[in-house]
């Protein structure tokens, strides 16, 4: 039987840039939210915390959750995530003034630094999931999230 993979995701803007992470898959640089998978008995929350710093070397303060995505792997056409299907819960954070991010404790697999870019740049990289892009500016200028639910979007 497939089990469901929650993945819990940090939005952190300031001064109209976004911190992602930076993953080299062999192909392409991609650009990714920092966060990632709940493991059994943690809250999203202390998920969210483990994930920053594993991944951006930073704590979080954790905020509103401001949308949640579903991901059906088999409808993307990427066999490596075939039958995959994971629920992300992103949540609004800010990393505290003396934070200096890079790549903490354990970085994922293809990711290869950690960096901010600016919200008016997000079409000129590859950056997961390009649902978002839209979202993320309107939330920069009006901090308001909109429709929290988002589906299984791309």
């Amino acid at each position: 039987m497939q089990s469901i993979r929650n993945s819990i995701k940090a939005v952190i803007i300031r001064q109209g840039e976004i911190l992602l992470t930076v993953n080299d898959d062999g192909e392409k640089i991609l650009y990714l939210l920092p966060g990632g998978g709940q493991e059994p008995g943690e809250t999203m929350e202390q998920a969210l915390q483990r994930e920053c710093l594993e991944e951006i070397g930073s704590k979080v303060e954790i905020g509103e959750m401001l949308w949640v995505r579903e991901f059906l792997g088999s409808r993307y056409g990427w066999p490596q995530f075939h039958g995959m299907h994971q629920v992300e819960f992103m949540f609004a954070c800010t990393l505290e003034p003396d934070a200096r991010p890079h790549v903490g404790t354990a970085g994922d697999t293809w990711q290869t630094g950690v960096e901010w870019v600016r919200l008016d740049r997000l079409d000129e990289i590859v950056f997961y999931p390009e649902t978002l892009k839209p979202l993320l500016a309107e939330y920069a200028e009006k901090r308001q999230g909109g429709r929290v639910y988002l589906g299984d979007v791309g």
